[in-house]
């Protein structure tokens, strides 16, 4: 049985030692003569025991385990606290379908406990029911309908709370008065905070992030403050309905959600100085304020001047470098806000300009540099993510960047660079950041204009995370390879003339396997000196051979093709005599000229394919070419199957 020291107490303690015996007295430290310590499970095995045994001002400490309970909690000015924290005391509902902790009195203090399994319809993981001066603190609700739940409770604090992978995080019904800072309520299946009918409350630096549907919900409720609170990746990042009105936004970063901020039905709201990233960023049917008067003082992105909202979609422009957006306004995220809109948007001075080459090639490795400047609210940490192509290679390393990163990661096509600031301290305005990374091309890539993609998460010293996308070059074309090649002929007339301009095959074998290329052959002509260009070439080795119908063929081997270069061919002097394009000179080539010796256009034997020098007549110098190459073959000839 609990016994407890009070003033004449200490006498009778005195007379019963005396006597050798102290009954009743178990491990109870007396607080201020008036309020004890009592030790879970030492004093008492279960944690309601102890409450149950408990008076106004005692502190319970709830040693290491795990406590299956359902814990109600009626009496006033008590604190309940784990003894080592959320990891080390775990308190798992004996009944699903009642609340884990159940608060019916005033000034009752929980802090350190991991609350779970209230999975019934409507049961709270903590629930506070019609109370005030309370204080739930570093406890962790995890696996409840709802996580943290206050109805008709005033003058309470929620801090550096969990309430997350519940149904709902944290629940305020019909409370006001009550101030939630620093808690995170992220991957709930529902929403991450929610206030219905709940005025006066004050919201601070809480997360309400990767919820299945709102961030933070706001319904029937007034007069509330949100300063510093990070909605993100819910399917709405912040949502004001049903008469939600005078409340006061600032501060506040929104990023990732598919609707980053929603009133339905809400008026005279003030929302300034937050940051908005979403696929759609506002909406608003009712009459708001969504900007404040100018006015010096650093602003959500480092800027030095308050106004309005960061808008991921601002299209207008910053006319005179104050940071505020003066075209395109107000913003009205394309007319998604019915009135009015933002008239001083923020507009972000923090350029992250990318570099890279214009074209490249198949296997080539190339760097690819990123730069930007810490603003006037320094950065306090910096993370660079940059996406190559898909499919193509990132090589990074710390000591390529100035100032050297402290962290670095290559994933396939991405590249990943993190700087974390001196705590307290961050960089300082002005510092250069010279990032360089390498990619490299596979060999098999097909030519076309492929696409870099990346952004620059950074936190200030006033908050984040906060986003930027990178700018500059963002393009790299895999261009085709060019031959420029050159033949010469045996011709009546010099270089110049008509008789020059002469049709040709082009052939390309793969110079490994010998097998013809897909694409390959091309028909070129040349032009009145012989000279002919071939563009969109594949890269790779090739051997190439060239042909006109009364030529023998001709080739070179192992001709490089690499994007933006052009590869300059001679072939040559072409051998002619080749009167039917079977790539060899034979007998049938020198009865078709001694046959029709002599012809010219117009007779009944001329055919210009015997007419070798182009003179206008089969004559002498046709003979003589056939006569001295005769049994000559091309190079295709030998070198096709």
């Amino acid at each position: 049985m609990l016994s407890k020291i009070f003033g004449i107490a200490l006498v009778i303690l005195a007379i019963f030692s005396i006597c050798g015996a102290v009954p009743g007295i178990v491990n109870i430290e007396s607080v201020s003569g008036s309020s004890a310590i009592i030790y879970v499970p030492d004093d008492y095995t279960k944690i309601q025991w102890a409450v149950d045994n408990a008076t106004s001002g005692d502190t319970i400490i709830v040693r290491n385990g795990t406590y299956h309970e359902n814990v109600d909690v009626s009496v006033a000015h008590l604190t309940i606290q784990s003894e080592n924290g959320t990891a080390n005391c775990v308190v798992n509902a004996a009944n699903s379908n009642d609340h884990v902790f159940n608060v019916t009195a005033d000034w009752v203090n929980i802090t350190g406990f991991t609350v779970e399994n209230a999975t019934g319809l409507f049961v709270r993981g903590m629930y506070l029911d019609t109370v005030s001066h309370c204080n739930i603190s570093s406890n962790n609700a995890t696996n409840n309908y709802y996580g943290i739940y206050l109805f008709g409770s005033t003058n309470t604090t929620l801090t550096n709370n969990t309430a997350s992978n519940n149904e709902y995080g944290i629940y305020l019904y019909h409370s006001t008065n009550n101030s939630l800072s620093n808690n995170t309520a992220n991957s709930n299946m529902g929403d991450g905070i929610v206030l219905w009918s709940s005025s006066d409350n004050t919201l601070v630096s809480n997360s309400a992030s990767n919820n299945t549907e709102y961030g933070v919900y706001l319904m029937d409720s007034t007069n509330t403050t949100l300063t510093n609170n990070t909605a993100s990746n819910n399917k709405y990042g912040i949502v004001m309905s049903s008469s939600s009105n005078n409340n006061t936004l600032t501060h506040n970063t929104v990023s990732n959600n598919g609707d980053g901020i929603y009133l339905y039905s809400s008026s005279n709201n003030i929302i300034y100085n937050n940051y908005f990233n979403n696929t759609n960023n506002a909406h608003d049917d009712g009459f708001n304020t969504w900007n404040t008067t100018k006015q010096a003082g650093a602003n959500i992105i480092g800027g030095s001047w308050l106004g309005g909202n960061y808008w991921s979609d601002y299209a207008g422009s910053d006319t005179n470098g104050d940071g505020l957006g003066d075209t395109e306004i107000p913003y009205n995220s394309t007319g998604n806000i019915t009135n009015g809109g933002d008239y001083l948007p923020l507009v972000s001075y923090i350029d992250v300009m990318r570099s890279l080459p214009n074209t490249v090639q198949r296997g080539e490795t190339f760097n690819v540099t990123v730069t930007f400047t810490s603003p006037a609210d320094k950065f306090n940490a910096i993370g660079l993510i940059d996406l190559a192509p898909d499919g193509w290679n990132v090589t990074v390393d710390a000591a390529w960047c100035t100032p050297n990163a402290d962290e670095v990661l290559a994933t396939g096509n991405r590249a990943e660079i993190a700087w974390f600031g001196e705590p307290g301290v961050g960089f300082d305005n002005g510092t250069l950041f010279d990032v360089l990374y390498k990619v490299t091309v596979p060999d098999d890539t097909p030519v076309g204009i492929y696409t870099f993609n990346g952004f620059l998460e950074y936190y200030l010293a006033a908050g984040g995370p906060y986003y930027e996308s990178i700018t500059g070059d963002f393009e790299a074309e895999v261009i085709p390879a060019t031959l420029e090649g050159h033949v010469s002929f045996y011709r009546a007339e010099d270089p110049g003339e008509p008789t020059w301009v002469t049709p040709l095959v082009v052939s390309f074998f793969d110079n490994a396997t010998k097998l013809e290329m897909d694409w390959s052959p091309i028909n070129v002509t040349t032009d009145a000196y012989g000279n002919f260009t071939i563009e969109n070439i594949e890269f790779g080795t090739y051997d190439v051979g060239v042909k006109n119908w009364t030529s023998l063929s001709k080739m070179t081997y192992r001709e490089d093709f690499t994007a933006s270069n052009i590869t300059n061919i001679d072939f040559g002097m072409l051998t002619e005599g080749d009167t039917d394009n079977d790539d060899q000179i034979k007998l049938a080539d020198f009865n078709r000229i001694l046959n029709n010796f002599g012809a010219k256009p117009g007779d009944a034997g001329w055919d210009p394919n015997y007419d070798f020098d182009r003179s206008g007549k089969v004559d002498l110098v046709d003979f003589n070419l056939v006569l001295n190459k005769f049994g000559q073959k091309g190079n295709l000839y030998y070198y096709l199957p």
